[in-house]
């Protein structure tokens, strides 16, 4: 999880996004709701307004984020325009943090602030 973690912040929203990859979507699976578990014991004390996992399978080149946090859901929504599960979304074709990640969450952070 915090092998490859990276804050950003907009406004007075802090996030972190880590990304998790393989080759394996049954590793990917056996991996999820741990993850969601930890997540959500860590953001109550991680001065996080919200926090996302990429489980990215590089094979099938797609991304389920996994997301928790007050409003995750919808920026979600916001930045890739899915329909979202109440943890997670399935984004085909995202397999990017810095380059297909990041801009569209951090737009859809800002468009927030200033609604």
């Amino acid at each position: 999880f915090h092998m490859d973690f990276k804050y950003f912040q907009v406004q007075n929203k802090k996030i972190a996004i880590s990304q998790i990859t393989s080759v394996s979507e049954n590793e990917l699976n056996g991996i999820r709701d741990k993850m969601l578990g930890y997540m959500e014991d860590y953001l109550k004390t991680s001065g996080l307004s919200m926090q996302f996992v990429m489980l990215t399978n590089i094979i099938e080149e797609k991304t389920e984020l996994l997301y928790v946090g007050r409003g995750a859901k919808n920026l979600v929504h916001t930045a890739f325009r899915k329909e979202c599960g109440e943890h997670s979304v399935v984004l085909p074709g995202v397999v990017s943090r810095k380059k297909q990640m990041v801009t569209p969450l951090l737009s859809a952070m800002e468009e927030e602030g200033t609604m």
